[in-house]
């Protein structure tokens, strides 16, 4: 078979795996819908249905990947430009997917933070009465366990938050601070691709190996900042937090890129006066 022809067939494979993903989430829909709409709303449920599809987006990297490997890279292997064409096939494909499936999955998890948001009203204005007197308790925390002193009696109460709150508590700040944040995480992880493209051109065409320069580096870092920026601020819109915290958190965050990527690198080193 020539090259021209295995590219066809492995163009028209890609596209009908990526397909399939748009047809396993449109299949998935209803499924959620029904959930969100149930009364009786099982957190743990919707959790598990999101993971199953999440291994089923992994299958079809899997298939995509294994195809290219055990098929197409070596039926291309003395077609160079040919290979190279076919991989790019198969990276962009791969990242295609993992966008549309990072779009729907956190689409759908917000929908989750705001229908539980929207049981929580019920629970708010629910009175906690004191165990000594029944007085109603002025509360001042409503997402965790407090303990209250009544203004009448003195007597200190121990007040646990509904169900309902503690579910939409345990997993709301992160799904929704997750999705307020998303575009900085493609931003981040597409800049990084350009990186590396970048310099498989130079090497490929240039024969010219080199780090990335400070400029590059700098836009990175502050693309990664951004992110995390971005996600603890949306968190702290659910669960208060002051600011000086949110940036302590930022730079937890931040740590790893500079302590396993950028601090090993001779370029940052010496912009950063590092011995």
């Amino acid at each position: 078979m020539s090259s021209q022809a295995t590219l066809e067939r492995w163009n028209g494979f890609a596209t009908k795996v990526t397909q399939r993903l748009t047809e396993i989430m449109a299949e998935a829909d209803a499924g959620f819908a029904g959930m969100l709409a149930d009364p009786g709303l099982d957190v743990i449920a919707f959790g598990n249905a999101m993971t199953a599809l999440d291994v089923r987006k992994k299958d079809l990297d899997q298939k995509l990947s294994n195809t290219f490997s055990e098929q197409v890279a070596i039926q291309l292997a003395m077609d160079t430009a040919a290979e190279t064409q076919a991989q790019h096939t198969l990276t962009r494909a791969l990242w295609w997917m993992e966008e549309t499936w990072e779009r729907y999955r956190t689409k759908k998890n917000l929908e989750l933070v705001q229908v539980l948001w929207t049981r929580l009203e019920k629970v708010w204005s629910k009175p906690v009465p004191c165990v000594r007197c029944g007085a109603e308790l002025a509360r001042t925390v409503f997402h965790k366990a407090e303990s209250v002193t009544c203004r009448h009696c003195g007597a200190v109460n121990s007040v646990t938050p509904d169900m309902a709150v503690y579910n939409y508590f345990a997993s709301a700040p992160h799904m929704y601070a997750e999705a307020m944040a998303l575009e900085h995480r493609f931003a981040v992880e597409n800049y990084k691709r350009k990186l590396h493209d970048d310099r498989t051109v130079r090497v490929q065409q240039l024969d010219n190996w080199r780090e990335e320069t400070i400029e590059e580096l700098l836009h990175w870092e502050s693309l990664e900042r951004a992110y995390w920026t971005t996600y603890y601020s949306a968190q702290a819109r659910i669960v208060p937090m002051p600011e000086d915290e949110q940036r302590t958190w930022v730079e937890s965050r931040m740590r790893p890129l500079y302590e396993y990527d950028f601090n090993r690198r001779t370029v940052w080193r010496q912009y950063k006066g590092m011995a």
